[in-house]
């Protein structure tokens, strides 16, 4: 989405470029350009495999949809393992929601709170990236961002810190929040 105008949202169309004005009680609805009739809700997703661009409806985008040409998935959705030296270019250079989860070897609440974090990864077609960090070999991110307990879970979007969900959490609160943020753009 562009832009908000008085009346609703300025929605540039992906197949012809043409910026669409949809009222604010419409947007829940599947618009279509006023120029081209094509869906504006559609994502264009490249493929990873034969670099062939992918139009995917927003909502199938959970799905894990699967390239036309290729048959390759569209995203991988793997929890990627940083570090204090990989964060900067692995967590504050993404391009959009970064879900951070910050965890300890010898905590329970850790160890049963991971293999959600590694269910969550794939849902998001590889528009958040979703990450780990252990706080004992990392102790300079958790200074930073004033992490105290594990697992914590930092929220990111467009490389900035936007909140922190500390302590045990279940798989609803994760998302709950990951979904706040992706909507609050």
């Amino acid at each position: 989405m562009d832009t908000f105008s008085k009346s609703g949202v300025i929605v540039r169309c992906l197949r012809c470029g043409a910026k669409n004005n949809i009222p604010r009680e419409r947007l829940n609805d599947t618009p279509l350009c006023g120029v081209c009739g094509a869906r504006l809700d559609e994502l264009i997703i490249q493929c990873i495999e034969c670099g062939t661009k992918n139009r995917v409806s927003e909502n199938r985008v959970f799905e894990r949809p699967y390239c036309g040409k290729c048959g390759a998935p569209l995203y991988r959705g793997d929890v990627v393992t940083v570090s204090d030296d990989s964060f900067d270019t692995e967590i504050l250079s993404f391009p959009g929601p970064v879900l951070l989860c910050v965890w300890r070897p010898h905590c329970m609440c850790s160890r049963i709170i991971l293999p959600a974090v590694e269910r969550i990864a794939p849902k998001y077609g590889g528009g958040i990236r979703v990450a780990r960090i252990n706080l004992e070999d990392n102790s300079r991110i958790a200074s930073r961002y004033g992490i105290t307990e594990t697992p914590s879970f930092l929220f990111f979007k467009n490389g900035s810190h936007v909140t922190t969900l500390s302590g045990a959490a279940t798989e609803d609160d994760i998302e709950r929040h990951l979904a706040e943020i992706v909507r609050n753009e």
